[in-house]
């Protein structure tokens, strides 16, 4: 045997999953968990299409009795809600974590059994949604849920019940995902790689991810408010309790319209390497396009309000938000210019993929147009609510994204599976869907300006609709059908395709230099980077760069697997680290939380509690270091120990910015409540006092300084840290004494109920910092001075930095923001007593309303 067979057959046995049930259950690869998430989520697509069909059948003929208005509205719901957040994310997360580590050179994502973790959630999430059909309980208040349609007073049984704690479940395995993909991205690029030599689709999963983390917290935070409401009677969004259910529409779409650049962006990113390789050049204007990414990712955060322009906001913020709407086409034109330049500048290939791109370009500068005009309050105020926006939506998200999906799949498709699929049936696909979408969805923009309004399962014969409507229905049943075409095609030639070469289109990024498909250890050797197109750039380097020395990863030491650290902005070489192997902890840790949310929906207190403290349990098990509390003292020894912070920190780190964006979102709450309450505190109800809030501050504080103080001393930190210990016990009993002796109840007004969450939230951190603390004094009692102990002190420490921050933040909202009296608002009426010039809001919410924005 060769000495390189010796070395790949041992990286081989250090890497490979256990085969069987095992492990299928216990597999942490991100190879494998990329393929999962992408089948399971073309399986969701498959059964949002079925639901789509259903609903266009319905609607092809007026007063059709095909659907009742009950399964319409359940069926209009799920399919929403199935291909928003059970398709599109997980597909494009399955993408990025399958391709991302072998574009950038890596062996695989810094904690992957947080990654498998995430499967299990993502997994565990669709099927409590989709285990309401089982019940008769299906949601029915739409994809967004909006408030008070969805409360306990329109919506009594359990359906948004599972609407909200599956989606939770599935956002938080968006978290897990972008918390992964953005920390492998920032430190495990191949040395050489520089932030500007990174391929477009990491950019555009970089600047995803951090979007990701920012935006979803938002919709999770609003869901468990409702869920509060619903369950404890927690008046949030109620207006006869100071609740205000326009609360719910800022937090919903402050994640909602980045959600769809979340979607869009990985989507470009795809366009951008099946045009580069089947033009055979490179995209013209790099920077530019990194711009782009950039400015799109930044600016979706100020548009939410376009969602918003009927329900009554003041002229200058419809003004300011409809400038923000337009702006963001011009880096979005940016990169379609870049696109066709590299396409003329080129020597394309028309392959299926790049068919796919030029429908995808097609159809999404359509929508882009649809969008500059609702972008206009005045033209808004007009189609709001009509079939337009529907045509409009599909536009940007099926031309936008699925398109790019099909593209990506069909490129990739060869480098995932050794298989090559057939170009006959990938152009017939091509064609199918292309011209069904069209037919779809066109006549629907005229739909909404004839004046049909969404959400409704039956028209008029006399609306004069029914010509367009039948069309529509027609087109999508094309559509369908190439869908299924494009799924036969990837899923026969998966098993009896022609085998692939490892680089079958001659690419130009790190993946087609990897074999087809990929080793488990994807690379025997750490490849070095001297381009932006390392397989077309010549191997030379220039003596300007500074070399990067691989430390030797070719050799699995003691059968660990072992990865390279590198700094984030030039990629030069940091450490050796070593990744987990499969384990059943992260299944266990998803189940139990599933548990939790069950016994949540079902109101049983028992199995809830009992969830919840499995998935602590399960949590501490598994994030224990590989091998127990025997591990060797080198194993996270840095190769250059001048150079920053393990991959755990960093982990942290960006959960840690996603738990921000969840008290951010309460603190936002906080305020909205109370500049649209008529009095804050209300009538009759005194402000708590505040001692005992501030000791529990204090010793939040204390404790933080006690344990930098122990990160500061190497050979004895159990001292302080023991202190530490102490002062966190401290701070959990007043807060809780706090929480428990306010002088009010939170269920008689939003005020009670936002002050209780916000110190909720408090306890919450402190727990969580606590468990973390007892960990590293255990650590730092069974082995003072290792490496790893030291790497648990720095963890714990930036955590509780945030517990301390969050806790003097949410301190100084309560306690020093001045009450409000009705009279202290200059005339301006309380939000739930309308005056004549104002529109009543709250009850158009609740009302059926005429339509009254006909275009004819």
């Amino acid at each position: 045997m060769t000495v390189l067979a010796e070395r790949t057959a041992d990286l081989d046995k250090a890497w490979t999953s256990p085969p069987g049930l095992l492990g299928f259950a216990t597999a942490v690869n991100h190879k494998q968990i990329g393929l999962r998430f992408i089948v399971t989520s073309f399986v969701f697509l498959l059964i949002g299409g079925l639901q789509a069909m259903l609903i266009r059948t319905q609607l092809m003929r007026p007063e059709s009795a095909f659907l009742d208005a009950e399964a319409y509205n359940q069926l209009f719901t799920m399919h929403g809600t199935t291909m928003m957040f059970l398709f599109a994310v997980p597909m494009i997360e399955g993408l990025a974590m399958y391709l991302v580590p072998l574009m950038i050179g890596t062996r695989d994502l810094p904690f992957p059994r947080l990654n498998a973790f995430g499967y299990w959630c993502f997994v565990f999430g669709g099927l409590l949604l989709y285990s309401s059909f089982l019940t008769g309980s299906v949601p029915d208040g739409g994809w967004f849920a909006y408030t008070p349609l969805t409360g306990p007073e329109y919506s009594p049984g359990p359906g948004l019940d599972f609407w909200l704690l599956g989606v939770t479940l599935v956002e938080v395995s968006g978290i897990v995902g972008a918390l992964e993909l953005v920390v492998v991205i920032l430190r495990q690029r191949a040395p050489g790689m520089s932030l500007m030599r990174m391929p477009l689709f990491v950019w555009s999963i970089l600047v995803t991810g951090l979007m990701m983390l920012v935006a979803f917290p938002a919709v999770i935070a609003a869901s468990l408010l409702l869920e509060l409401e619903r369950k404890l009677g927690l008046p949030f969004y109620a207006p006869s309790s100071g609740g205000n259910p326009l609360l719910w529409q800022h937090l919903f779409w402050v994640f909602g319209h980045p959600e769809v650049y979340i979607m869009l962006l990985p989507a470009t990113g795809i366009v951008s390497a099946v045009v580069a390789v089947n033009t055979r050049r490179a995209i013209v204007a790099y920077d530019l396009v990194v711009a782009s990414l950039v400015a799109i990712g930044i600016i979706s955060f100020g548009l939410w309000v376009h969602h918003m322009f009927a329900v009554g906001i003041p002229v200058l913020a419809q003004i300011l938000f409809a400038v923000a709407s337009s702006t963001i086409a011009i880096p979005s034109g940016i990169q379609v210019f870049a696109w066709l330049a590299t396409i003329r500048r080129g020597r394309p290939r028309w392959t299926t993929p790049m068919l796919y791109v030029v429908g995808f370009i097609v159809t999404f500068v359509a929508g882009g147009i649809t969008g500059v005009m609702v972008a206009a309050a005045p033209f808004d105020w007009q189609v709001h609510d009509t079939f337009f926006i529907v045509a409009h939506f599909h536009y940007v998200l099926i031309g936008g994204v699925l398109f790019p999906i099909f593209a990506g799949l069909h490129h990739w498709f060869p480098k995932m599976t050794g298989r090559v699929p057939s170009e006959a049936l990938g152009r017939l696909s091509f064609a199918l869907v292309f011209t069904g979408f069209h037919i779809a969805f066109f006549p629907q923009h005229i739909l909404g300006l004839l004046g049909m309004p969404r959400r409704v399962y039956t028209y008029d014969a006399e609306a004069g609709w029914s010509g367009y409507n039948g069309v529509s229905t027609a087109g999508s049943y094309l559509l369908g059908l190439g869908v299924l075409v494009f799924g036969w095609n990837l899923l026969h030639h998966w098993r009896r395709g022609q085998a692939a070469s490892p680089d079958p289109w001659s690419g130009d990024t790190l993946e087609w230099a990897t074999s087809s498909p990929p080793a488990s250890y994807n690379f025997p050797d750490i490849p070095t980077v001297s381009g932006r197109e390392p397989l077309w750039d010549p191997p030379a380097r220039s003596d300007s760069e500074p070399a990067n020395e691989v430390p030797a990863l070719t050799w699995a030491r003691d059968g660990q697997r072992e990865q390279l650290h590198t700094t984030m902005a030039a990629a030069e070489v940091d450490r050796v680290f070593t990744v987990p192997g499969p384990l059943w902890w992260p299944l266990a840790t998803a189940g139990a939380l599933t548990l939790a949310l069950v016994g949540t929906l079902t109101d049983q207190n028992l199995i809830a509690g009992v969830g919840a403290v499995l998935t602590v349990v399960a949590g501490l098990r598994w994030t224990s270091p590989p091998g127990g509390w025997r591990v060797p003292r080198d194993q996270l020894t840095p190769a250059n120990p001048a150079i920053s912070r393990p991959a755990g920190w960093h982990g942290l780190l960006f959960g840690l910015i996603a738990c921000a964006g969840t008290a951010a979102a309460f603190v936002y709450a906080y305020f909205y409540l109370r500049l649209t309450a008529g009095a804050w505190p209300p009538a009759g109800v005194d402000a708590p006092a505040y001692g005992l809030l501030a000791a529990t501050t204090v010793a939040t504080v204390a404790t933080t300084g006690a344990i930098a103080i122990a990160g500061s001393l190497r050979a004895r930190p159990t001292g302080p840290l023991t202190v530490g210990m102490v002062l966190a016990v401290a701070a959990l009993v007043t807060g809780a004494l706090d929480a428990s002796r306010l002088p009010f109840s939170p269920t008689d007004h939003a005020y009670g109920a936002v002050a209780i969450t916000l110190r909720g939230f408090n306890l919450v951190g402190l727990t969580a910092g606590a468990i973390v603390l007892a960990v590293a004094l255990r650590a730092a009692m069974r082995r003072p001075g290792d490496s790893w102990a030291a790497s648990v002190r720095s963890v714990t420490l930036l955590l509780w930095i945030f517990v301390a921050g969050s806790a003097v933040v949410i301190s100084a909202v309560l306690a020093l923001t001045p009450s409000v009296e009705p009279g202290d608002r200059g005339g301006r009426p309380p939000a739930t007593h309308h005056s004549a010039d104002v529109p009543d809001v709250d009850a158009a919410l609740v009302t059926p309303q005429p339509f009254v924005g006909t275009i004819r």
